[in-house]
């Protein structure tokens, strides 16, 4: 008993051992102490399947393509050999935005045998991003997928292009709601916040604007349509005020249902957005016609009809005047 237990307490030390030898090896980087250690880079957006408002992210599948030089590896193997990740110095590699990603590869490298060492991964996931969302259905973002490490600092590593084949975009993406405007790629210094130090970071960033025509076509125009129609309460004898008012309160009920449509598709901000300003203004126009046909059925039914009718009359021109002038505050103009 007393020798298995002298033989557990070996292997233990051993495994500590080990362990502290991994420890300082990844953190010992390679290359001179008085130079940072290079990280060739490449960010590849192969597809971009979903921009989510609501969700303030984006789903998109990539490849990240990471070389550094470990002279301490040169002439180990006589050629490229794929290497388990842990095994060898690597920098601790972090997406700091990413919410959710599945690995396409395996966590291997491959080392060259002068001393070169290559990773390649492939993730699919989503990616958390602020969008300001004040001109939907007309906005436009900046999204970027940012790349930090997690054991050095600004001075020790740095990222670089990924030399003769530099980060991009695919030429065909899946998404159909958005239109690429641009991209870029570049290193530079990530803060978390103002109370902590730099560290080096590296970002793809890519331009999107929102495809306007399909609120503008499934929203914005029905909603136009419904509040023509209500301005048909006006050419509607005032005598008939049961139907006035049918016709008013249905046009209200349509402007509330769009409303909480409109709520599923962005987060819950504190800011109208341009949709926002264009069923405000509709709903304002439907409920001041409501008004004017309670008003008109009332003057009707105390034998006042041509009253009635005469501002039925100027209502007529009123209403669609105010409507667009609304529009203009609320979803043309800034």
């Amino acid at each position: 008993m007393t020798v298995y237990r002298t033989l557990g307490h070996l292997l233990l030390l051993c495994g500590l051992m080990a362990s502290s030898a991994v420890t300082a090896q990844e953190l010992q980087r390679p290359g001179p102490a008085d130079r940072s250690t290079r990280i060739e880079t490449q960010i590849l957006l192969l597809d971009l399947d979903e921009i989510s408002g609501a969700g303030q992210q984006f789903t998109a599948s990539l490849v990240l393509s990471y070389r550094w030089h470990d002279t301490r590896l040169a002439g180990k193997w006589t050629e490229s050999t794929l290497v388990p990740l842990s095994e060898v110095w690597h920098p601790g590699l972090l997406i700091v935005n990413q919410k959710f990603a599945l690995s396409g590869l395996d966590n291997v490298v491959s080392v060259d045998p002068d001393g070169g060492v290559n990773y390649i991964q492939r993730l699919w996931g989503n990616f958390s991003q602020r969008m300001y969302l004040r001109e939907f259905p007309m906005d436009s973002h900046d999204l970027e997928v940012t790349v930090v490490t997690t054991r050095f600092e600004v001075g020790e590593l740095e990222f670089t292009e990924y030399e003769g084949s530099p980060s991009g975009l695919s030429d065909n993406l899946s998404i159909t709601d958005w239109k690429i405007n641009s991209f870029s790629a570049e290193a530079f210094e990530y803060q978390p916040t103002t109370n902590t130090p730099p560290i080096p970071a590296f970002r793809l960033r890519f331009s999107v604007t929102r495809e306007a025509d399909y609120y503008l076509l499934k929203m914005v125009l029905p909603l136009m349509l419904i509040v023509g129609m209500s301005w048909l309460v006006f050419w509607i004898e005032p005598t008939e005020g049961g139907t006035q008012i049918s016709v008013a309160v249905t046009s209200m009920l349509t402007l509330v249902a769009y409303q909480f449509l409109v709520s599923d598709l962005l987060p819950p901000v504190s800011y109208m957005t341009r949709l926002d300003g264009f069923i405000l203004a509709a709903t304002l126009i439907v409920f001041a016609l409501l008004i004017e046909v309670i008003v008109t059925a009332r003057l009707a039914a105390t034998n006042r009809l041509n009253l009635a009718r005469r501002i039925d009359i100027v209502c007529r021109m009123a209403f669609p005047i105010a409507f667009v002038i609304l529009l203009g505050i609320g979803f043309v103009f800034d």
